[in-house]
């Protein structure tokens, strides 16, 4: 059961229905109870508890009912004038009515309880009747003026609601397009990493080394399944990623020997750190498209890349060097500001910074190995 009092409970009732008969039920609560304050106030006080007297306050209490109705119209009418106009027409209708309503339960009285000598009181009952109108009057402004309010309320919270429901499902649709851009950026990065790759095959078939071949299949095929069974929205802790960097050099090493030389510097707390799947691949494939084959047939010395990891704080920083020869104006090309000319840096850079927004950085400079340097920083929180 609700703690509200009944009359609070009939008029929240009627605002949310809008039920025309609550107003019916208003009425024959308010007369109700004004017959009860008559019958102990005048009927009982004065020792008067007869038939005729109780009849009386229930015909008075009728012909109040009927003469209300006009005074609800009139009341309806002016409620969105001018405050002085409202109040002197309610005075006006309240005086007349008042009066209407004396005379016609004085009349009553007589006829009921045969008495003749009632009109010298005239004063006193005027005052009666004008003081149960001016209170209805007052008492149906105050329930319209809550009802008024109830709606503005009402009407408030539906328009609040319909915003944030429209900020909801502006939300969601701009996560569905940054979720589709990531998706559309890695399904990208698939065919350009299997067209290198493939090139790679064809190197190591018209050279005749079919078993190396055979190898660099699996080992491609490794990477292929793993790259479908994940999700592009997908994270993964840093370690897995470098699993997959692992079976990347693999490959390579297949192709290449054991020119390559990777290290590895990254402790515990940075390798459990969640990234978005594939984020080194691009990185790696870049070298081996731009840096290697320019270093290794003309040196024929190793080819070392380092692989970096560490926390600052909240963030992760990603490092991967390697100790290509790399000028000045090979530097610029590797920017990310201006185009890029590996998609796959370009699509990396683009992709994280949809997921990370400002949480994310890069940078492009000259390794202390010689080559380019390829740092990312973001937000591991």
């Amino acid at each position: 059961m609700s703690d509200k009092p009944l009359s609070r409970r009939i008029i929240e009732e009627y605002v949310r229905s809008g039920n025309p008969y609550t107003f019916w039920l208003l009425q024959a609560l308010g007369w109700f109870a004004f017959s009860l304050i008559t019958f102990f106030t005048l009927t009982v006080w004065y020792e008067q508890v007869r038939f005729q007297h109780v009849l009386h306050i229930g015909l008075q209490a009728m012909v109040g009912v009927v003469l209300t109705l006009p005074l609800r119209h009139i009341g309806h009418r002016v409620w969105k004038e001018g405050t002085v106009k409202l109040v002197a027409i309610n005075a006006l209708a309240v005086a007349v009515f008042a009066i209407a309503w004396t005379l016609l339960r004085m009349q009553t009285f007589l006829w009921v309880a045969e008495e003749y000598d009632i009109w010298a009181d005239f004063g006193g009952w005027a005052f009666g009747s004008i003081f149960v109108f001016t209170s209805w009057t007052a008492l149906y402004y105050a329930i319209k003026t809550f009802l008024n309010l109830q709606e503005e309320k009402e009407a408030l919270r539906l328009t609040e609601l319909q915003a944030r429901e429209e900020k909801i499902r502006r939300l969601t649709a701009e996560n569905l397009a940054q979720e589709n851009r990531v998706k559309i950026l890695r399904y990208q990065d698939n065919p350009h990493f299997l067209f290198n790759s493939l090139n790679a095959l064809t190197g190591l078939i018209s050279m005749k080394r079919g078993e190396e071949a055979v190898e660099m299949i699996q080992s491609l095929s490794g990477l292929l399944r793993f790259s479908l069974d994940l999700d592009p929205l997908d994270k993964i802790p840093l370690n897995k990623e470098v699993d997959v960097i692992d079976q990347y050099m693999t490959m390579q090493r297949i192709r290449y020997g054991d020119s390559l030389v990777f290290e590895k510097n990254m402790p515990d707390s940075a390798t459990k750190e969640l990234v978005p799947n594939l984020i080194l691949l691009p990185i790696f494939e870049n070298i081996f498209t731009h840096a290697f084959p320019h270093h290794v047939p003309e040196t024929h010395a190793s080819f070392r890349i380092r692989l970096s990891a560490y926390r600052d704080g909240n963030d992760l920083e990603i490092c991967v060097e390697n100790s290509g020869a790399l000028s000045a104006e090979d530097l610029q090309k590797i920017q990310f500001d201006p185009p890029s000319r590996s998609i796959g840096l370009r699509n990396l850079k683009e992709r994280l910074q949809v997921i990370y927004g400002p949480k994310v950085s890069f940078s492009a400079d000259i390794s202390d190995l010689g080559g380019a340097k390829i740092q990312m920083r973001m937000s591991a929180a």
